[in-house]
């Protein structure tokens, strides 16, 4: 569709899949502000808020790049799909997260009993249920203080791994 408010429906739909629709547009100084309306329409609708508007009297790639560094950074989940092995069921206590951040270092993350083991300071995950209760988990959550680290680096970048012994704290 080429109509604004059906393309913010599609994105709306996406939001409420999960899905967040970001939106950058590049224009004219004298075509942003019905620019600005219409892409923020969208963005509203696709739960990211604001458009990014770049005019052509920026330095388009520049601040293009840093509208592209400030989605990745809001957009990196502190929820992870737990990977399942191709053969046989996952063996809980062989999963891990690691973390390379953009400069190029590695961490393992420390994996904690639940929510309220998250240490302010180290931060650490765990699963979305207890996997020694019997439960199966589907997710890997990010405790708040490593979910903090993951957004304030958008050049990193996180695996979820299984294979060898889960470190805990």
């Amino acid at each position: 569709p080429t109509d604004i408010a059906a393309i913010a429906n599609i994105a709306e739909q996406g939001a409420n899949a999960g899905v967040q629709t970001f939106v950058i547009g590049v224009f004219s100084p004298f075509e942003e502000t019905q620019a600005r309306a219409n892409l923020d329409q969208i963005a509203a609708k696709g739960g990211s808020g604001q458009a990014f508007i770049i005019t052509t009297q920026q330095n388009v790639a520049q601040v293009f790049q840093q509208a592209l560094a400030t989605i990745r950074g809001d957009a990196l989940p502190c929820e992870y799909t737990l990977p399942v092995p191709k053969e046989g069921e996952p063996d809980y206590t062989k999963v891990n997260v690691l973390y390379t951040a953009g400069d190029g270092s590695d961490n393992v993350i420390k994996g904690v009993d639940d929510a309220d083991a998250c240490d302010p300071k180290s931060g650490g995950w765990y699963y979305d249920v207890d996997p020694a209760g019997g439960e199966k988990p589907t997710k890997v959550i990010v405790c708040p203080k490593t979910c903090d680290t993951f957004r304030d680096d958008p050049e990193g970048k996180v695996d979820v791994v299984q294979g060898c012994a889960t470190v805990i704290k």
